[in-house]
């Protein structure tokens, strides 16, 4: 087992596991790591170390599950005789053999013939073995109901447990995805149609809605009307517009830009000289000292 199986248990494993002597110095620094006793006794049990199925939990029944009616001393001995004689650290154990027998009786009637010695023992004819076999639980790693974990897993086993979650999530999002494809796609193309409806139904943009020919009636009007009025007001009142008298260039000082000032801006002189108007001072002008 040691040599033949990829990943297997060591050599001092198997012989600690089978009670056998390493040697006189051996025996005295080689022990049994825990954990490695109940490994060798999942490979014995034939266990696929390439399956998450090493991990798999024994029969068992859940800690409060009363496997009789009454008398729990007395159901025992009803289908095992000697049940009074048999030693604390064995009954222990009666639980997990019942589990075991209950929940392999297909395969052990299909094995044996009717006629079978042990079909023909209490534990049969009591009709308790067909009784509890929906109460027998089963599972891998730990169990939700009974808490009872697993033993003598390598750390490889729950490495390959968890990918094979994760490649049974991304299998189940793949058929998500493929079955509601037509839906999601139909979605996405009226998504823009949606979007649009529901903006122009709770935010007025004038630039999203048409335009017709009486909006544009509309807009003009507007801004004519004021303009019309002005203009009715003064041709009511006969007001023309100012014109500005001549002025005779000889006459100005030099440098004055000759426009008469309007009587309506600010009363100070503006020069112009070298290029630029608007000046405020005459050319040569300095502040006095």
């Amino acid at each position: 087992m040691a040599s033949s199986t990829m990943g297997g248990p060591g050599a001092a494993s198997i012989h600690v596991r089978a009670g056998w002597s390493l040697g006189g110095v051996q025996d005295r620094y080689i022990f049994s790591d825990p954990g490695s006793d109940q490994f060798v006794g999942r490979c014995l049990n034939a266990f696929s170390l390439s399956s998450t199925s090493f991990a798999t939990l024994p029969p068992h029944f859940a800690p409060d599950q009363n496997l009789f009616d009454g008398d729990q001393e007395a159901g025992w001995r009803s289908i095992l005789p000697g049940y009074v004689e048999l030693p604390m650290c064995f009954k222990s154990a009666l639980r997990f053999l019942l589990a075991s027998l209950v929940f392999h009786q297909d395969w052990l009637r299909a094995k044996f013939t009717h006629q079978h010695p042990l079909f023909q023992s209490p534990v049969f004819t009591s009709g308790h073995v067909a009784r509890l076999k929906p109460s027998v639980l089963i599972g891998e790693f730990e169990h939700p109901v009974s808490g009872l974990v697993a033993t003598g897993v390598p750390p490889s086993i729950s490495q390959l447990r968890a990918i094979c979650e994760l490649k049974a999530d991304v299998v189940a999002l793949r058929e998500c995805v493929s079955e509601r494809s037509d839906a999601v796609l139909a979605a996405v193309n009226l998504l823009p149609e949606a979007c649009a409806t529901a903006i122009a139904q709770r935010v007025r943009v004038d630039g999203m809605r048409e335009v017709t020919a009486q909006d544009v009636s509309q807009i003009v009007s507007n801004q004519l009307s004021p303009i019309a009025l002005l203009l009715n007001q003064l041709l009511t009142r006969g007001v023309q517009p100012p014109v500005a008298a001549p002025v005779d260039d000889a006459k100005q000082p030099d440098g004055a830009d000759g426009v008469q000032p309007d009587p309506a801006e600010p009363a100070f002189d503006q020069f112009h000289w070298r290029g630029r108007m608007c000046r405020v001072v005459r050319r040569g002008f300095t502040f006095p000292l």
